[in-house]
């Protein structure tokens, strides 16, 4: 008998342990951090990117022209890297602009783990250029890509990925007057033979998510819709689709201009391994692809001045499984003067209390 007692005796206090360790476990203190960055305007962002070291980077850079001595029109990409509570630069790349003349501009530009990619438009043809570099700036490739329409539509690049072989990329275009036949195209070149093929075609599901609702991730496409996530292989099948969780995409109603819709959204993506992350009005959330398939939230965003308090979120970055990074765009951006290029950089770090 008195064994049976010590038994259950210690079978209440390992149950008991094992009770208050799991609370302890799953009881996670996030502090918020801003990361400074020198205020210029007129000056772009490209989107976040992890580097080999776990480090945080992206790139500033002036979309127009500027000349030099020699005549040549170029613009600096600066390549920053987060180092403690600021961004640095790490790298600078000149990149010259294919015509010597006022009319062109970068369109978009790429950070990736070892190279850069750089797209240019010039209006008074119907063409895109992009070229690829390393950190150092040695170009290592360039071609070019055909506009369609190009005096009756806008259109812009999604995402960029190089796979070694070969460059995926996302075209977006937007016809005036034309939803019906808007939407993207997945593209892929080669590196070898130049060639570009047309690997998939992706209908308009939403205006006002246009730049930032296809992403390109090791090997697959993520679609970003209203309510779901489809994910795609490099040839364009769909291979599985993910329910999103509730709440609101954006700061305006539907009434509101589409133009302030574009860019004062809460709703984009981030694929680090096997998660996805998610983030809208409520907070953060986090899908393992591998498990359970379905989002939990992991940042309740109910207590942040930024999350649905007139600020749009422009990207998100995921270092590892307790620090992510949000860039946000203040909705004062968008007003009449204000600085649409302005971000404001938060780094969010989970541990133990």
């Amino acid at each position: 008998m008195r064994t049976v007692k010590i038994n259950a005796i210690l079978l209440l206090l390992i149950i008991v342990c094992a009770c208050c360790s799991t609370a302890g476990a799953k009881e996670k203190k996030i502090t918020k951090q801003i990361i400074k960055m020198a205020p210029r305007e007129e000056i772009q962002t490209s989107g976040m990117c992890i580097n080999d070291g776990g480090k945080v980077c992206l790139i500033r850079y002036d979309n127009t022209a500027t000349v030099d001595r020699d005549d040549n029109y170029y613009t600096v990409l600066d390549i920053k890297q987060i180092n403690d509570s600021s961004f640095r630069t790490k790298h600078k790349i000149k990149h010259k602009f294919r015509k010597a003349d006022e009319d062109g501009s970068v369109e978009y530009v790429r950070l990736l783990d070892k190279t850069v990619i750089v797209v240019e438009a010039n209006f008074d043809n119907k063409y895109t250029y992009v070229t690829e570099y390393n950190l150092n700036g040695k170009k290592l490739f360039s071609f070019k890509d055909k506009i369609e329409k190009v005096n009756s539509s806008y259109f812009s690049y999604c995402d960029i990925w190089d796979d070694g072989n070969n460059i995926y990329y996302v075209y977006w275009q937007d016809l005036f007057d034309d939803d019906k036949n808007s939407g993207a195209e997945l593209k892929c070149v080669n590196k070898t033979t130049g060639k570009i093929k047309t690997l998939k075609q992706f209908k308009t599901h939403s205006r006002r998510f246009s730049d930032c609702s296809i992403t390109i991730s090791d090997g697959y496409v993520y679609e970003l819709t209203e309510t779901d996530i489809y994910v795609y292989n490099l040839r364009g099948k769909r291979i599985s689709r993910y329910k999103l969780p509730e709440g609101r995409h954006s700061l305006y109603n539907e009434n509101t201009d589409p133009d302030e819709f574009r860019y004062l959204v809460i709703h984009c993506i981030n694929v680090c391994g096997k998660n996805i992350y998610y983030c809208n009005n409520n907070g953060i959330y986090k899908c393992n692809t591998k498990k359970s398939k379905k989002f939990r939230k992991i940042y309740d965003g109910s207590g942040d001045e930024y999350f649905g308090h007139d600020y749009g979120v422009d990207d998100i970055k995921v270092a590892d499984k307790n620090t992510f990074y949000v860039s946000y765009i203040p909705g004062s951006a968008y007003e009449v003067c204000g600085d649409y290029t302005k971000r404001v950089f938060v780094k969010y770090k989970k541990s133990n209390r």
